[in-house]
């Protein structure tokens, strides 16, 4: 019986290891671009709506003549526990975007460490 290196000749393998190599650093740019994209978003919104609930915060505080805005909770304030719940929400987006774009960074550098040298097709002529 034939086997398929029979049939079809093999390519280099430093061919093969190569071309291999160009497609993982590809997906893992790829990767990178992504995670780029959703922490800059999630930068963008934690930041904005963050901003929004802490003025909301702080409006609410000096209405009650409360200075800080990390006090403790009051237990049957409702709108408070909301306000201080949706701020830490959108606190912990920010962290998840300041991840997201270190992790987008690592995966581009490795992207571009895995990139094979390309060698130059042109010989240069020697005089």
């Amino acid at each position: 019986m034939l086997s398929h290196s029979a049939i079809l000749p093999e390519k280099n393998t430093d061919e093969k290891r190569v071309l291999r190599m160009l497609r993982t650093s590809r997906a893992i740019l790829l990767v990178g671009v992504l995670l780029l994209l959703l922490g800059a978003g999630n930068l963008l919104v934690g930041y904005n709506r963050a901003d929004d609930y802490e003025k909301l915060l702080l409006e609410y505080h000096s209405q009650y003549q409360i200075r800080d805005v990390k006090a403790p909770r009051v237990e049957n304030d409702k709108n408070l526990q909301y306000l201080q719940a949706r701020y830490g929400f959108y606190r912990f987006c920010i962290l998840g975007g300041k991840c997201f774009l270190a992790l987008a960074a690592i995966c581009m550098l490795t992207s571009l460490i895995l990139l094979p040298a390309r060698e130059e097709t042109q010989e240069t002529p020697v005089k």
